[in-house]
């Protein structure tokens, strides 16, 4: 659907918008019988302005940077972990010599891990909801259509359970690594 400025720029180009006496009508191809009513009537059949069919052009690239940015957001999240476990594994030992059992004293870095994906789920899902709009307000005011921008929320919450999930299956391995290293070679070392 186009805004009023849209289909005149579409159908009038360079004619001012009061002196363009032609009607028309920009209806999309799934409506064939609602298209060919209109064109009976005497309704002009417009194409999609090149704008559109340049939209189409991108494909799946969108899907290939989202994908992407998750493969790096795995790799840096475990980066974290990796690191937590290895410069912290004397305060693991002295937590676990203070009485603490292994599997809780190593349960601190599915936290963290946790508490990192939380922190990164929950702001990019505000980022998106609010740059979002933003760039297809933009995007769509440029080609003259209405702009009704959707923030899906179950999508927002889907991808912050599956961000935790990763997040506790990326711990595990620091995890099971903290928790059998022996307890005395451990605080040895300090």
């Amino acid at each position: 659907m186009l805004t009023p400025e849209g289909l005149v720029r579409l159908v009038c180009e360079d004619t001012p918008a009061d002196e363009c006496g032609t009607v028309t009508v920009f209806a999309d191809a799934a409506d064939e019988q609602a298209r060919a009513a209109l064109i009976e009537a005497g309704f002009d059949d417009v194409g999609a302005p090149g704008g559109l069919d340049r939209l189409d052009q991108i494909g799946a690239v969108p899907w290939y940077l989202a994908g992407f940015l998750c493969v790096l957001a795995v790799a840096g999240l475990m980066q974290a972990v990796l690191t937590a476990s290895r410069r912290r594994r004397g305060d693991l030992a002295i937590v676990r010599a203070i009485g603490l059992p292994g599997s809780h004293a190593a349960g601190t870095l599915s936290w963290q891990a946790v508490l990192i994906a939380i922190a990164g789920t929950a702001s990019g899902a505000l980022l998106g909801a609010i740059v979002g709009p933003l760039v297809w307000r933009l995007i769509a005011g440029d080609l003259g259509v209405i702009v009704v921008p959707v923030v899906p929320a179950l999508g927002a919450a889907l991808a912050v359970v599956i961000g935790l999930a990763v997040a506790v299956l990326v711990s595990l391995g620091p995890r099971w690594q903290a928790a059998r290293h022996p307890l005395a070679k451990m605080l040895r070392r300090d």
